[in-house]
Formats: structure tokens, C-alpha cells, sequence
């Protein structure tokens, strides 16, 4: 049986064609390199959390510089409320990524405030 050229035609632009539709229907969201995947935002904040009672209990984090951590981790986590109550209990992407950035600032700030922890002394 022998095809038309019109039906080769055909064909060969339907398949050329599909790729293009595939790539039409299915959105390519480019986010910053920041916005990898990570933890949750709660989840982060409770391991900040842990981290900043770790190292006071280390001795790596003075009761004030952790008192201040700790007053901008809750801060953090009311603007997360806030943020979610605002939108109907889902996060907007901008508000995410803006929690994100201050949750790395203030573990930033948490690094650079505690104290090394102590080597050992030689011979122990």
C-alpha cells in the first residue's frame, strides 16, 4: 500500500509538532539558585531552635547573644503566621523566599556569634 505525499506531509508535521505542544503545555518555573530544595520553613526553624539551645548548653553562645537569637526566631515564625493566615494558610512564593533569606541571615548571625568550642588540651 502506498502513502500519498500529502499524508507523509502530514505525518512528519504532526511529529515534528508534538515536542513543541508537549513543551507549550508543561510551565518551566526558573527559580534563583536559592530557592533549592530545602526543609520546610517550620522545620528549619525548629532546628535553629535546637541549634541555638545546643550551643548554649556547649557554652558557645552567651545567654544574650542566644536571647537575641531567639527573639528573631520568633519574630520569624509570626511573619510565617502572618504570611500564611494572610494568604489562607498557604505561603506565597515571595513571602517564602523572603523567610528563607532571613532564616539565613540569623543562622549566619548564630555562626558568627558563638565561640569556638574547646580543643582539648595535648596529652588528654
Amino acid at each position: 500500500m502506498r502513502k500519498t505525499p500529502l499524508a507523509c506531509a502530514a505525518a512528519a508535521a504532526i511529529m515534528l509538532a508534538l515536542p513543541g505542544l508537549a513543551a507549550a503545555q508543561t510551565p518551566v518555573l526558573h527559580l534563583p539558585p536559592s530557592a533549592a530544595v530545602r526543609p520546610s520553613i517550620t522545620t528549619q526553624l525548629s532546628q535553629l531552635g535546637d541549634r541555638i539551645d545546643r550551643y548554649v548548653a556547649e557554652g558557645r553562645l552567651s545567654s544574650a547573644d542566644a536571647d537575641h537569637a531567639r527573639r528573631e526566631l520568633n519574630r520569624i515564625q509570626d511573619q510565617a503566621s502572618a504570611d500564611r493566615e494572610r494568604n489562607g494558610g498557604h505561603m506565597a512564593l515571595a513571602d517564602r523566599f523572603e523567610l528563607h533569606a532571613q532564616i539565613d541571615r540569623l543562622r549566619e548571625e548564630i555562626r558568627q556569634e558563638r565561640t569556638p568550642r574547646p580543643r582539648p588540651s595535648p596529652g588528654h
